[in-house]
């Protein structure tokens, strides 16, 4: 059954409230209402059952942190968390993967062209984790894409791109070594990517990973860009990344000894 939502609207308040949850209906309201807008200073009450809450506050947390300074209201019963994320992306991530990583969480963002007309914008929040496994999320229009695509093609390959040659340069790489792959590269890797694109195509009519080529180039070249800089401003980085990826340390073995862990990096 189609779920049916009760909407109240003014200029800074949206209300919703439905019998069911319907996240990619959710999502359409809000973004309808927003209008392209900023989020700060505005509120969305979202009325839900028992059953939906924990749910809907997940979805929430992200589209709070998507929208920067929008507070979402979620209501259940007699209770209601109040959801808002004034640092948007980076303050979402570093809440998904804990306190005490280094460096900070970086975000950059770009815009490209639409191959159908129009403009991409991408967004990414990234941070590198000295232990454990990584975690990689991926939306497009706000909505998540768990089978990912060419948004993160993108950006596996801007990242393997910068690292490689930043080893190169740098003299860290050597005959015999391990590949790059895709794998060892996403090591410890906490990602968030947002692309808003006016007219995706998706591999699948469920709508889980994105097949629009033009955003594969657009998260490349921004990520690639990106992390060479850190690589710069962060001593030690380059070689602390190579090795958790390869497993293997590189330059030359006098420099192993004093060489800093990815958690002293600065």
């Amino acid at each position: 059954m189609r779920p049916m939502y009760a909407e109240e609207s003014c200029a800074d308040v949206l209300l919703l409230s439905g019998s069911e949850a319907d996240v990619g209906r959710l999502t359409e309201r809000l973004r309808g209402w927003l209008a392209g807008e900023s989020g700060r200073g505005r509120t969305v009450v979202i009325e839900a059952s028992a059953l939906q809450r924990s749910m809907l506050e997940e979805r929430g947390a992200l589209l709070a942190a998507l929208h920067a300074g929008l507070r979402i209201v979620v209501r259940a019963g007699e209770g209601e968390r109040v959801l808002q994320r004034e640092g948007g992306l980076p303050s979402y991530l570093q809440e998904q993967l804990g306190s005490g990583r280094l460096p900070a969480v970086a975000r950059f963002t770009a815009e490209g062209a639409c191959e159908a007309g129009g403009v991409l914008e991408a967004e990414v929040a990234l941070q590198w984790l000295p232990q454990g496994e990584g975690r990689v999320l991926s939306v497009v229009n706000d909505l998540p894409t768990p089978g990912h695509g060419t948004h993160l093609l993108g950006f596996v390959a801007g990242l393997s791109r910068a690292l490689e040659e930043e080893g190169l340069d740098r003299d860290l790489l050597h005959y015999g070594m391990p590949a790059l792959t895709k794998k060892r590269v996403l090591a410890g890797v906490g990602a968030v990517l947002r692309l808003e694109h006016p007219r995706p195509l998706y591999a699948s009519p469920a709508r889980t990973a994105l097949s629009s080529k033009d955003a594969l180039g657009l998260f490349e070249q921004v990520t690639y860009r990106k992390v060479r800089a850190l690589c710069r401003e962060h001593p030690g980085l380059t070689e602390a990344l190579l090795e958790r990826a390869l497993g293997v340390p590189v330059g030359k073995p006098g420099e192993w000894r004093n060489r800093p862990r990815l958690d002293q990096v600065a």
